[in-house]
């Protein structure tokens, strides 16, 4: 992927966008050309796993990439499934110093990433205390030191109805305190097993 072919999709009238693992030949970031007024791409579900092209000259970054492809879409997004493909060179992924706002996601899954700082969560979950309208979220609360703080200071989500904990595997002693935030939850999976005295004590 070039940045024509991304430009040519994003003045597209398509709101259901699925990027599977896709490869970036360039460091570019995503734009609309200047003779659109309001520089926004209207997806409403968007399917983001973006890869650096291996066969490349040189080795590159899509952290860049993503972020500017989730600001251009930001205001309209409802569902978003971002994956950082396992196996590739290890990314620290930042949506910049003024993350947007996604005022109307409702499902999220996020797999595999490892973020700056919390700013990402912050965008896309909501900060602690903040109001968040997700229904669907999909992820692994431990996954690293950014993700166990963030979720260990949450606290409850009243919108959100089904959680999967994404996780490769549960460990006795992870935290329980984003479950015990949101005892409301209809829905509860576990994609990986869980020993007895987790599930049992715990």
């Amino acid at each position: 992927m070039c940045s024509s072919d991304l430009t040519a999709l994003a003045c597209s009238p398509i709101q259901h966008l699925k990027l599977y693992r896709v490869r970036a030949d360039e460091e570019f970031e995503a734009s609309l050309p200047p003779s659109i007024a309001t520089p926004r791409w209207p997806l409403r579900t968007l399917h983001l796993e973006l890869l650096w092209n291996f066969l490349a000259p040189t080795k590159g970054s899509i952290s860049r990439l993503c972020a500017s492809i989730l600001r251009l879409c930001a205001f309209t997004l409802e569902s978003l499934i971002w994956v950082s493909f396992p196996g590739e060179r290890e990314e620290i992924y930042s949506l910049g110093p003024e993350p947007p706002a996604f005022p109307v996601l409702r499902v999220l899954e996020l797999r595999n990433f490892a973020f700056v700082d919390s700013s990402v969560l912050d965008a896309l979950i909501g900060a602690p205390g903040a109001r968040c309208r997700l229904r669907m979220l999909s992820i692994d609360t431990e996954a690293n030191e950014v993700h166990s703080r963030f979720f260990e200071r949450k606290g409850a989500i009243p919108s959100l109805e089904a959680f999967i904990w994404d996780a490769i595997k549960i460990p006795d002693i992870d935290s329980l305190a984003f479950l015990q935030s949101n005892t409301h939850l209809s829905k509860l999976s576990l994609t990986s097993e869980a020993s007895a005295y987790f599930l049992d004590t715990r």
